[in-house]
């Protein structure tokens, strides 16, 4: 966790590392036994009966919190909308249309007597365009529907601190 007498660029990068880790974090705790629960997130678990464990004091969580900051994943960064749209003419089938219109405006542009490679080739271009907006509008919705779900999550969790049970907003989970 940064300091605030740290330098920015240091602090950049060990936010930029810390990122790298969360992505690369494989869970494991489900296989592990109490004693190697215990030992890898120390805490104060009681093996012989587990129930009656008394959790991390005030003090410790709040350290815990300090140390490792707030219980939340940071939001990607978001990319504007018209470049989301503009990604969709990348596709394969579209780049191979744009040619064959390409291609059909060169034959009318050669032959001018041939109205008919005029009509394809704005065609070909309606129907790119037609598509990639088709595509655009389909990948904005889904998008749309895993944000709201987004918004399904739990906001409060509950744990014992101090051997008492007690309700705390999730993000201050530790």
């Amino acid at each position: 966790m940064a300091t605030k007498d740290q330098d920015p660029k240091a602090a950049a990068a060990l936010a930029d590392q810390k990122g790298k880790e969360s992505r690369n974090y494989e869970a494991t705790e489900h296989k592990m036994s109490l004693e190697e629960l215990k030992a890898k997130f120390e805490t104060a678990i009681d093996l012989q009966n587990p129930k009656e464990s008394k959790g991390l004091s005030e003090q410790e969580a709040k350290n815990r919190f300090l140390r490792d900051g707030p219980n939340a994943m940071t939001p990607p960064k978001q990319t504007p909308e018209i470049v989301k749209f503009l990604m969709q003419f990348t596709n394969m089938f579209m780049i191979l249309l744009m040619v064959a219109s390409a291609l059909s405006f060169l034959a009318y542009g050669l032959d001018k007597t041939e109205p008919v490679n005029l009509y394809c080739g704005s065609a070909l271009i309606i129907i790119v365009f037609l598509q990639c907006l088709a595509s655009y509008l389909e990948e904005r919705k889904s998008h749309a529907t895993m944000n709201s779900l987004k918004s399904m999550m739990p906001s409060q969790c509950s744990v014992c601190r101090d051997g008492l049970p007690r309700r705390i907003p999730a993000s201050e989970l530790v």
